[in-house]
């Protein structure tokens, strides 16, 4: 009988990740070159670093006639500390370099925060999530580097997410061809 009530269990928490309604996750327009996808802020990247606030937030801008990416993120500092570079690090050890354009570097209470940009190759994108594990990234800062991570169970989660507006974009690059 638990065998049965587990199984039951897990099946619909299975479905429930499968049929996530996703339509608040991200916006999708109508462009003049094209589909544009915003993926909305995501949280769940943080730090051990204690010279670093333990969170980072990112969002994801994709417009279909591009071959590339942006990738938005901020996160905090002890210090004011601008972004010299990032790299995504895979989780079977592939890693990508990625320069970085800084918004904006502004106190907020007793902390820094930073706002910076990546332009990832889509290719590369598909490749951040099609992993059962997450990616992790690699901030060099001032002579600082701020490793941030996310659990496992998180990333399932987001990771569903966010696969599902790729296939989604996969479908309207199709189309438009």
């Amino acid at each position: 009988m638990k065998k049965v009530l587990y199984s039951i269990i897990l099946l619909c928490a299975t479905i429930n990740i499968s049929a996530q309604d996703i339509s608040k996750k991200y916006l999708s327009r109508i462009h003049n070159d094209g589909y544009l996808y915003f993926i909305y802020p995501m949280e769940g990247f943080s730090t051990n670093d204690t010279k670093a606030k333990k969170d980072m937030v990112f969002d994801i801008t994709y417009l279909t006639t591009r071959d590339s990416v942006t990738y938005n993120f901020t996160y905090y500092t002890k210090e004011a500390s601008p972004t010299d570079s990032v790299f995504i690090l895979l989780p079977d050890n592939e890693r990508s370099y990625v320069e970085s354009t800084m918004f904006y570097v502004e106190p907020k209470r007793k902390n820094w925060e930073q706002r910076a940009s990546l332009s990832i190759p889509a290719e590369f994108l598909n490749k951040m999530y099609e992993n059962d594990l997450p990616y992790k990234v690699l901030v060099h800062s001032k002579g600082n580097s701020y490793l941030y991570t996310m659990k496992e169970k998180d990333w399932k989660k987001q990771s569903a997410i966010v696969r599902k507006i790729l296939e989604s974009i996969k479908y309207s690059v199709e189309f438009q061809k």
